[in-house]
């Protein structure tokens, strides 16, 4: 029997439709040309598109400011009720290395998310595009710092991520800035509740691919890799190349990831340093995000960090859960 999350990901590849102006939307897709988003926001060009919904290019109308929308095909009431929790959060998140939410837009069997545009790109995408065997190692400092302090900031604020990886990082084409993404599966940490895996299982951690639930630990892990691709333009290992799921986790929970390759010799050795211990398989031996933005490496090279100092709505978001995100 289908899962539900199989059906609704069937439902969204066969029904969720937008167009990029209002007219279009009426005649081609499921939103009505009179609707609270396209009244709101005009729909430009999509960026991306998965298995349950698109992003898009827009323009907020009220004051022509450039966002990007991202539309989720969520059929049943609770989710829809999660996507609310989740905004609620996110929302009050304020780090200039983390893209930020501003609204939040309700339709008929969908939800939309508006966030700051910042670029079109992301990590994945500019290395395929232009940088095929990794970054240039000047850029490696100060994009990985910058990566590691937005997540620092989510740790501390004890949120999980839950699925860092190259296609989630907005990197800008003259890599001078880059932004944390998509929160989707993104939930807040409270004692004693177990969290689902999400996430894409090539960067999942080896404790998660063993059915435990995923913790700020993973989503180092994850960093780990995206880290290693942004270096060298690809990952340790893929899925794909293995068997089956479980083939890959055996793997994936037994072999250390071997940096002494030729692909990273020109790769400083306090950098190969951070992602060896991001690697680590004995999750207990995985530095937190604070200790790896202490490290000598990063000494010479200061990165303003006010914002990931503890805030007033700290203690408020610490009181969040999110129940239901994994859509």
């Amino acid at each position: 029997m289908e899962s539900g999350l199989w059906r609704r990901r069937c439902l969204a590849k066969t029904q969720l439709t937008v167009l990029t102006d209002d007219a279009r939307n009426a005649e081609h897709g499921l939103l009505p040309a009179e609707n609270p988003l396209t009244t709101a926001y005009e729909l430009d060009k999509i960026l991306g598109r998965g298995s349950v919904g698109f992003v898009y290019r827009a323009r907020r109308r009220a004051d022509q400011r450039e966002v990007a929308v991202k539309i989720r095909h969520v059929p049943e009431a609770a989710v829809i009720q999660s996507c609310q929790q989740e905004f609620e959060v996110l929302k009050k998140l304020e780090h200039p290395h983390i893209i930020k939410v501003i609204d939040f837009v309700v339709l008929e069997g969908q939800a939309a998310l508006i966030f700051d545009f910042c670029c079109e790109g992301t990590l994945r995408s500019v290395l395929k595009q232009s940088w095929a065997a990794g970054l240039p190692v000047a850029s490696l400092k100060p994009l990985s710092q910058k990566l590691l302090d937005a997540v620092n900031y989510l740790h501390r604020r004890r949120i999980v991520h839950r699925d860092i990886k190259p296609e989630n990082i907005l990197l800008q084409d003259d890599l001078q800035n880059l932004w944390l993404a998509d929160f989707n599966t993104a939930c807040q940490l409270m004692s004693g509740w177990s969290l689902t895996m999400t996430g894409t299982l090539d960067y999942a951690a080896p404790e998660v691919l063993q059915g435990e639930s995923p913790s700020e630990k993973s989503d180092i892990w994850g960093l780990g890799l995206s880290l290693h691709f942004m270096a060298v333009g690809k990952l340790p290992r893929k899925l794909g190349h293995y068997a089956d799921l479980a083939s890959f986790a055996a793997a994936v929970a037994s072999k250390e990831v071997n940096l002494q390759t030729q692909e990273w010799q020109e790769v400083p050795l306090g950098y190969c340093d951070i992602v060896a211990q991001c690697l680590r398989l004995d999750k207990t031996l995985r530095p937190a995000s604070m200790l790896l933005l202490e490290s000598p490496w990063f000494r010479d090279h200061s990165l303003k960090r006010a914002v990931s100092e503890t805030s007033d709505d700290e203690d408020d978001i610490g009181m969040w859960v999110c129940r239901n995100s994994s859509i």
